[in-house]
Formats: structure tokens, C-alpha cells, sequence
């Protein structure tokens, strides 16, 4: 089983040309104890200066060559292309086509690779230091191009990012703006609210107010009324006394008038035994002209006593 070779690729800033490829080892021992060959595959370099196409170095792959030629031991591993570092010499309009192959036989398939050769390895090109010249001086240009191709972008991404931050400035002005005139049309609703709710609050202070005013004259007059009924049932009470007084007093007349007329004739204790004393006033009292101090005489009663005694 023959494993893939690869294309040569140049270590970074060396010069040298490398190639890791695979290549079947017999294993002698073990062919004579068999008596048939018996071998394996093995990782090998190839190592060659650009500008050389008959010296180089071919040796098994040591762990110093995977960690000096990472890149391209890399390439190795996953199958790919070892393509080396730089532009193409291909692209380089200063070489025909045909000299192009020549270069590539001769180990040379980058630019830099021509401009960073050796001056001793140029004398197995043909006019080879001529062409360092201008391999050297093509790549000034091109990192003379492409710093300013740097430049012009550093350039427009700095207008593009002046645009941008004078874009979102506008918009933040917007904003900002719009911001503005939703707090302002808070406030303006926040002071309408507070108006209305001081004069709902003026409105019901002056009804409390004016409530507080009808209760205190209503209390007023309670009081007015009550002082006046109580002056009018203390003078009722009074006139009421007086009177049951005045009555008393009579009915006492009367005893002692009934007495002095009709004592020899009924006694003391015939008129204070038979006689009830009234409680109130009779209906009807008349007043008399006869008598002691013209005092008012119950016909009726004295006529209904005086014929019991009879």
C-alpha cells in the first residue's frame, strides 16, 4: 500500500524546501525469519534549500522536525496540500510560464521564497540574482500597496464609523427628543390631575364646611328648644303647684266654714269621718259673694253633706 506524496512547502523564515511523505521500511528480521518480505510505513522529511534541485536531506520523521515544520506536518496528518507560505510564483508577472516550471523544479514556488534565497543558492538559477532583485523589491511594492490598501480601509472604516456614530447621534437626539416631549406631556396630565383633585378636595371642604354650619345652628336650636321647653314646663310646674296650693287652701276654708255653720249640728268628727277631702279641684267651682273673703263655694257639695246630716 503506497501513501499519498505531497507537494514540497517551505519552512517559515528558512529557506528550505520540506516534504513529509510516506514510505514502506522492510523489516530484515523479520523478512528472514518468514522467508518473505515483511515491512511497514513509515513517516519520512525531505529537506532542501531553494535553488537546489540535487542537494537535500532525507531522514525519518524525529519529534524536532514535527515541532520545527508544524504547518506542514499538520498539512501531512489531515491529507492536505503542503502549499508553502507567500504568493505563487505564478502570479508574479515578471516570469514567463515556462520559467515558472523551471523555478518550481528548482524548489522555488513562492516569491518570498526567491527574494529571501541565499545568494550562494542563486547561482544554480540562471540569472537568479537578478531575480532576488526583483522578487525583493516586487514584494516592497506589494507591502508598500498593501499598507495602503491599510490605510484607505482604516481610512473609510473610520468615515464609515463617523457616518455611523453621527447616524446614532441623530437618533439619539431623536430619542432624546421624544423622550423629552412624553415627560413633558407626563407632567402637563400629572399637574391637570392635581388640579382637579384640589378642587374636588375645595369642593368637599366647602360642603363639610358648610354641613358643619347647618349642623351647629340645628344644634343651636335644639338647645334653644330644649332651654325654652324646659323654662315653659318649669313655669307649667310652678302654676300647677301654685294652684293645688291655692286648692288646698280652700278645701282647708271650706272645713272650717263647714265646721263653724254645721259643728253644733254634725261635730268635728261626724264631717271628719263621713267627709272625703278632695284630691284635685272639682269640675266646676263657683265663686260666691257671701262668705268669708268672697272664696269660691261648691254649692253641690255643700247641699249633698248638709242633708245627710239632716
Amino acid at each position: 500500500m503506497n501513501m499519498p506524496a505531497f507537494d514540497t512547502a517551505t519552512a517559515a523564515g528558512s529557506g528550505a524546501m520540506v516534504h513529509f511523505f510516506s514510505r514502506f521500511v522492510t523489516l530484515k528480521k523479520k523478512t528472514e525469519e518468514s522467508g518473505r518480505i515483511i515491512g511497514e510505513y513509515r513517516d519520512f522529511i525531505r529537506i532542501r534549500q531553494a535553488g537546489q534541485d540535487k542537494s537535500e536531506v532525507v531522514r525519518e520523521v524525529k519529534p524536532q522536525h514535527k515541532q520545527e515544520y508544524a504547518r506542514e506536518w499538520d498539512a501531512y496528518q489531515r491529507g492536505l496540500e503542503q502549499v508553502p507560505d507567500g504568493t505563487p510564483i505564478g502570479e508574479w508577472p515578471a516570469v514567463t510560464s515556462s520559467r515558472c516550471e523551471e523555478l518550481k523544479l528548482k524548489g522555488v514556488h513562492t516569491i518570498e521564497q526567491m527574494a529571501g534565497m541565499a545568494d550562494a543558492d542563486t547561482q544554480h538559477i540562471m540569472g537568479g540574482m537578478e531575480l532576488k532583485k526583483k522578487a525583493t523589491a516586487y514584494i516592497e511594492e506589494l507591502a508598500h500597496v498593501s499598507q495602503s490598501a491599510v490605510v484607505k480601509s482604516d481610512s473609510n472604516t473610520l468615515v464609515e464609523s463617523s457616518n455611523l456614530l453621527s447616524n446614532q447621534a441623530q437618533a439619539l437626539e431623536i430619542n432624546v427628543e421624544y423622550a423629552a416631549n412624553e415627560a413633558l406631556s407626563l407632567i402637563h396630565t400629572i399637574v391637570e390631575h392635581q388640579a382637579a383633585v384640589n378642587e374636588s378636595n375645595e369642593r368637599a371642604i366647602k360642603h363639610f364646611e358648610s354641613e358643619m354650619k347647618r349642623a351647629q345652628l340645628a344644634m343651636a336650636h335644639a338647645q334653644e328648644t330644649h332651654s325654652d321647653m324646659t323654662g315653659k314646663l318649669s313655669n307649667a310646674k310652678e302654676l300647677a303647684d301654685a294652684k293645688l296650693r291655692a286648692w288646698n287652701q280652700k278645701v282647708v276654708l271650706s272645713e272650717k266654714k263647714v265646721e263653724h255653720d254645721l259643728g253644733p249640728q254634725i261635730g268635728p268628727a261626724k264631717i271628719a269621718t263621713d267627709t272625703p277631702v278632695p284630691t284635685k279641684p272639682p269640675a266646676e267651682i263657683k265663686t260666691s259673694d257671701e262668705g268669708d273673703g268672697g272664696d269660691p263655694v261648691d254649692d253641690e257639695f255643700f247641699e249633698t253633706k248638709t242633708e245627710g246630716a239632716t
